[in-house]
């Protein structure tokens, strides 16, 4: 492991990635869903810390009166906040106020638990049918002859619309039909 001059492991070993994400994922609380923040204010991940730290949060309530020192782990001696979900008040992250110098770019930041988030890409279409869901991502049909993402999305959304008047349809028979009795 490579040591810094003050002792503390570098940046590299800790899994800091300040890489842009391909695509626009969207951060959600993991037990109530409730957005949190996407990645378009993304500045970094940490693998060491398991955190997606990002600059702009929504539904996320720091507690300023609750400053900790962590004593140990590659934070030793940070100083941070914690963070809940507004919603379901579940502890999602921590703002840091200090950081060992390898750990700076956290600061300031909304530093989310990876276990405590979910994530989904904007754009990604999901089909679900009876017990078995499952995820199919749309994608455009190359060479431009196809339909578009979104065309098999609108046409389940029809599919839907004419499943809920045909029920509505059968409520109204029924509902005459006990009026009659």
């Amino acid at each position: 492991m490579r040591r810094q001059p003050h002792g503390g492991p570098a940046a590299g070993d800790l899994g800091i990635s300040t890489e842009p994400y391909p695509a626009l994922l969207v951060l959600s609380c993991r037990k109530c869903l409730e957005v949190l923040g996407d990645s378009s204010s993304l500045v970094c991940t940490c693998k060491a810390l398991h955190y997606i730290c990002i600059n702009v949060a929504c539904n996320v309530v720091v507690d300023r009166s609750k400053l900790t020192v962590s004593r140990s782990g590659a934070d030793a001696g940070a100083t941070s906040y914690p963070c809940q979900c507004s919603v379901c008040k579940t502890h999602v992250g921590r703002v840091y106020e200090s950081t060992p110098p390898q750990l700076s770019v956290l600061q300031g930041c909304f530093s989310l638990y990876t276990d405590k988030v979910k994530s989904y890409t904007v754009g990604a279409g999901v089909t679900a049918t009876g017990e078995d869901a499952q995820v199919a991502v749309a994608s455009p049909v190359a060479g431009g002859g196809g339909s578009e993402p979104g065309d098999a999305l609108n046409e389940r959304v029809a599919q839907l619309e004419e499943e809920m008047l045909r029920v509505q349809r059968l409520l109204l028979l029924h509902s005459e039909y006990f009026d009659i009795l």
